[in-house]
């Protein structure tokens, strides 16, 4: 015999049950990350570089860095070459592939992150260049200045 708990039902008023299915939108696998470490080597080589394009785009990389990010990714790539001579990785291989790909991405994170921008050194020339329009202005002030003193001593 079945304990009263078990068999006798539960009256909840006027709530009703609907059994729910989620969409796939919702459901959370192991490759459903937010970075791209659980992505193909080729397929994080191919994310990482369009992120070091739209850093350069969006003006978050400066060119030195964005060379420095292709150079990494390269010589990544390069080491992928090498490893594939026998036609596969193996798990070593493939881990250390991983682990040069993961100091790439920690990498580019932090540099998307800093603030040395593209354009701050057009902003910097471009107020340098306010500045010495504005001093030049000063300059052909006093010149003239100068000249119209020394032509009033002249005179005198």
């Amino acid at each position: 015999m079945l304990p009263q708990a078990l068999t006798s039902r539960h009256d909840f008023g006027s709530a009703t049950f609907v059994p729910v299915q989620y969409s796939e939108r919702y459901d959370y696998r192991w490759d459903d990350r937010w970075d791209d470490r659980a992505q193909n080597i080729n397929e994080r080589e191919a994310r990482i570089r369009a992120r070091i394009q739209r850093g350069v785009q969006d003006g978050r990389l400066t060119g030195r860095e964005a060379r420095e990010l292709n150079r990494d990714l390269a010589s990544i790539e390069a080491r992928e070459h090498t490893y594939m001579v026998d036609g596969r990785l193996s798990y070593r291989e493939d881990a250390d592939l991983k682990r040069h790909l993961d100091r790439l991405a920690d990498n580019l994170s932090v540099q998307l992150r800093d603030e040395e921008r593209r354009y701050s050194c057009a902003l910097a020339d471009e107020a340098l260049t306010r500045r010495n329009v504005y001093l030049m202005s000063r300059l052909r002030r006093h010149r003239a200045y100068l000249a119209r003193r020394s032509t009033r001593r002249r005179q005198r």
